[in-house]
């Protein structure tokens, strides 16, 4: 029912004195949050080929000096007190942002940077940092050497440091682009119920009038962040987030949200997938499997959104992975963990989703082209594009059905790693398995299916369907003369029923034995592997 307004019902200016004292109220306030207060460790990144091993200390590399006498510059670490306090920048890059740090630029933006050249949402940035009663800044753009891959590594493995230790973190959410800025008016609020004047009167007259409402929800994809991809993990690594949003200025921490556009009751902005502060977890242990069900959250999310540069794909997510195999001690397998690695290929095109892409309203995701360039193996989820989710358990657990994992290599483009965590650029990825496979034909499915494509076999001239395919991707070379192979992996037990066998759809290479993953299939009959023996399989 339609309750009296609790906020305000005009457009308001993201860039007003009441705006920052409604964030710095929130500020303060988080300070007390038990969840939120940071147990930092020492900030030790790696070394690069400009500068000397740092002493331990817990700061970013660069930082932006947002209240120079002179003007904002960038500045090393070293020239700063060890706890100095700094703010972090999520935002949308666009296509056209070219004032950034190289070895080139370094000396010339330590000695100031070219205000006009600064892109106004980083502007806009050093403005809210000074607002706020801070004096450094950290955007990426201008605090990591961009043409050198050392330093960029070095930076994406303490990305997770750098966001969680800033005192807060400002996201840009209305801003396509880092020309655009975000510190404009807020669009005009969105209604379930729009306003209506009731009158409060006594016997004789009407003593005044009451507006009633009910305001709109937020809307993620109306804020143009949320389909890019590399801001997902920057707002889930951060403790504290100021979202300037389409319709306002809102607030995420650990503990708490607040969004004065939206009605009391309304639900969570975004799903909750924080992970822990520090490596309260020990090392080889997931309790209630809390972080593999974050892991799985955050990647049904982070593949509905989009990249400019393909290259991108495992890169965007590894901050939120190197964090992960820190709290636990997997192993990382191009977006697959070692400890799962059963579960983890049985990943499947989410053609039907429930969440719509932000950014779109369709509930259907269409097939789309498999990427031209190598980023991954054909059996990560990484080498194509589009919604992927996990296998379904909803119905029972996934037995093993005759498959096993023989070995599994990754061959990077370079060498170039942090510990053991590898940041470099894919260049192959061999999976050899055990298990029973067998050609098969099929069909294309009609399109109302939810299947792409159905198996099917011939029998006294009759065809029958036996089991439903999904493809990853749209490809040339699938048309229903292809020859295809099911490798089984696993059937689904529910009370004690064995239900259909499901497993790898394998389109064959030119080595023998050796194949690339095109699908995902499911087979109605029980009996279809029956005397086919287990044998060695590699899939690329």
């Amino acid at each position: 029912m339609p309750l009296p307004l609790s906020s305000t019902t005009k457009p308001v200016s993201l860039n007003s004195e009441q705006t920052y004292q409604l964030a710095r109220s929130w500020i303060r306030a988080c300070e007390d949050h038990e969840q939120c207060r940071s147990k930092p460790e020492d900030y030790q990144p790696a070394s690069f080929s400009m500068e000397p091993k740092p002493c331990s200390i817990r700061i970013p590399r660069y930082l932006i000096e947002v209240d120079h006498a002179s003007g904002p510059r960038v500045v090393l670490h070293r020239s700063l007190p060890e706890q100095a306090s700094y703010v972090a920048l999520s935002y949308v890059w666009g296509t056209n942002q070219t004032y950034v740090l190289t070895k080139k630029t370094l000396q010339e933006k330590c000695s100031g940077l070219d205000h006009a050249q600064v892109p106004k949402t980083i502007s806009d940035a050093m403005n809210v940092t000074k607002q706020l009663g801070y004096s450094f800044l950290w955007v990426d753009a201008l605090c990591i050497v961009q043409d050198d891959r050392e330093n960029m590594a070095d930076e994406i493995s303490s990305m997770g440091k750098i966001y969680r230790d800033s005192e807060v973190t400002i996201i840009a959410a209305n801003a396509p682009s880092s020309t655009d800025g975000f510190l404009g008016v807020s669009e005009s609020p969105y209604y379930f119920v729009e306003p209506f004047d009731v009158p409060l009167q006594t016997e004789s007259k009407i003593e005044q009038l009451l507006s009633v409402g009910y305001r709109s929800y937020y809307k993620p994809f109306k804020d143009p962040i949320n389909s890019r991809a590399w801001t997902l993990q920057e707002r889930i690594l951060s403790t504290r987030c100021l979202v300037y949003s389409y319709d306002g200025l809102k607030w995420i921490c650990r503990t708490c949200e607040k969004n004065p556009s939206a009605p009391w009751d309304a639900p969570s902005m975004f799903p909750r997938m924080a992970l822990p502060n520090n490596l309260a977890v020990p090392a080889g242990t997931d309790t209630n499997g809390g972080i593999r069900q974050t892991w799985l959250d955050i990647r049904a999310e982070y593949t509905r959104r989009n990249l400019t540069n393909d290259e991108d794909k495992l890169p965007a997510i590894s901050a939120i992975a190197f964090e992960i195999a820190k709290l636990t001690g997997w192993s990382y397998l191009v977006g697959l963990w070692k400890e799962h690695l059963f579960t983890d290929l049985q990943w499947r095109c989410d053609r039907h989703t429930t969440t719509p892409t932000p950014g779109e309203d369709s509930l259907s995701n269409p097939l789309r082209p498999r990427p031209p360039k190598y980023r991954a193996p054909s059996w990560s989820w990484a080498s194509i594009d589009g919604p992927i989710v996990d296998a379904d358990e909803s119905y029972g657990f996934r037995e093993n059905f005759h498959f096993r994992i023989v070995s599994c290599d990754i061959e990077y483009r370079s060498a170039a790693r942090t510990g053991d965590f590898p940041f470099e650029p894919v260049k192959s990825g061999t999976l050899v398995v055990e298990g029973r496979i067998i050609g098969t034909d099929w069909q294309w499915s009609d399109p109302s299916d939810l299947a792409d494509a159905q198996l099917i076999y011939q029998e006294q001239g009759t065809t029958y369907i036996c089991g439903d395919i999904t493809f990853d991707a749209s490809e040339p070379t699938l048309n229903s003369g292809t020859k295809l192979f099911c490798l089984a992996m696993s059937v689904l037990k529910s009370n004690r029923t064995r239900w259909p066998i499901e497993g790898l759809l394998l389109l064959p290479e030119n080595e023998p034995e050796t194949y690339r993953r095109v699908g995902l299939f499911e087979t109605y009959s029980t009996t279809i592997f029956d005397g086919v023996r287990e044998r060695l399989s590699t899939i690329i």
